[in-house]
């Protein structure tokens, strides 16, 4: 995953990719909860800033369940909207 502003991260490899598509959909949401400063594309967080954020990281298995259901409602969401 890459802000081409701030900062790459680089999550482990592991083959079905879940960790890097857990933190694809956690990252976000985590992130608008993190102090902001403005910049000149609007707020942002800096590296330091990035790094005291908590990244909750359950389990492997319990990432995979979260993408799964994740996945699952927004496939949900695009066939009512």
């Amino acid at each position: 995953m890459h802000n081409e502003a701030i900062i790459s991260i680089f999550p482990y490899w592991d083959n079905n990719n879940v960790l890097r598509n857990y933190l694809y959909l956690v990252l976000p949401i985590i992130s608008n909860s993190g102090e902001t400063i403005s910049a000149i594309k609007g707020k942002t967080l800096n590296s330091k800033k990035i790094d005291v954020l908590p990244i909750p990281l359950p389990t492997i298995r319990e990432q995979q369940e979260i993408n799964t259901k994740v996945m699952l409602f927004l496939r949900i969401l695009e066939i009512i909207s």
